[in-house]
């Protein structure tokens, strides 16, 4: 895949700082409220990195292991945890490269498989947490898998008692269809990175100004993204499954679609319902690719009738 250049490959500096400084802020602002929550956040040691965790510290109620998207980080689960967090000891992590956990930008540390075998070890060796219940969105959903395969093969004592996944990208593309969502997820100026907030969003977000719109640019030109899509698509045959491929998660796996995801579309569900009958397919009639942010109280009420 060639390299992509976006607008910020020639943009001043100067041009950069305001709406860079603005994210930083909100991140702060978002961290201090899920702090509010009664939640700690640490940076713990892992097999040299550093991966960003919050906590409750619930030791008596199932525990639930929160995976964001790409692009994202644990803040977006931050309109669901004044609820879950009165249910479950909850454990929100900050994938490797994302959020407030850094990876440096060495493309063989980019790839599904020991990306989601590191958090495999994080979850059952280095936090220590069995049984798990795990909670995701989007890319999340594809390491669920991969992390549960590892768990199988290298940790058998480790326990994963259910997946809810949401809008999980977890089925192989054809490749005009593969191509043209990658396009979408590495925007290459802001008319695009609007672009892409309007396809993840059924509200538009028209109140985002363009100096806002070029942070976001700079910060998802991360070369680390793009050596995650390069070796993904190299890979595409070990990484996505096939629906058939399904069956042995089956039984404790739980779906949740919006129809009107604009990112991973919902006929996937429907093709893994189809092959996997007794996978749960739980439709959302509200928000589009990310319902924990656009319709959390939906979302809460269909989680609370399966995570149990």
């Amino acid at each position: 895949m060639p390299k992509l250049l976006s607008e910020n490959s020639h943009a001043p500096f100067w041009q950069l700082v305001p709406g860079v400084l603005a994210l930083r802020y909100r991140r702060f602002r978002i961290h201090r409220h899920i702090l509010s929550l009664g939640f700690t956040s640490a940076q713990l040691p892992h097999e040299g990195l550093h991966v960003h965790v919050y906590r409750n510290y619930r030791q008596q109620a199932p525990t639930l292991v929160l995976l964001h998207g790409f692009l994202d980080s644990s803040h977006t689960w931050r309109r669901l945890l004044p609820d879950l967090s009165e249910r479950y000891n909850l454990v929100l992590i900050d994938i490797p490269g994302f959020g407030y956990s850094r990876m440096p930008a060495i493309r063989m540390l980019w790839n599904i498989p020991s990306m989601a075998a590191s958090l495999a070890r994080f979850i059952f060796s280095t936090l220590e947490l069995n049984p798990v219940r795990l909670l995701t969105h989007s890319l999340g959903g594809l390491l669920a898998v991969h992390i549960f395969r590892y768990a199988q093969q290298q940790l058998p004592e480790a326990n994963i008692e259910a997946m809810h996944l949401i809008a999980p990208g977890l089925l192989r593309m054809p490749p005009a269809e593969r191509d043209k969502i990658r396009r979408q997820l590495f925007p290459r100026s802001i008319a695009e990175v609007r672009e892409l907030i309007q396809q993840i969003y059924t509200r538009e977000r028209a109140d985002l100004s363009d100096w806002i719109l070029r942070g976001l640019l700079y910060e998802w030109s991360h070369t680390g993204y793009l050596y995650l899509a390069e070796n993904t698509v190299e890979n595409e045959s070990n990484i996505f499954l096939q629906p058939a491929d399904l069956k042995p998660y089956q039984k404790f796996t739980t779906l949740y679609w919006n129809q009107a995801d604009g990112i991973t579309p919902f006929d996937m569900g429907r093709r893994i319902k189809r092959a996997c009958p007794k996978i749960q397919l739980i439709t959302l009639e509200a928000g589009g690719h990310a319902p924990q942010q656009e319709a959390p109280m939906v979302l809460l009420n269909k989680l609370h009738e399966h995570l149990l």
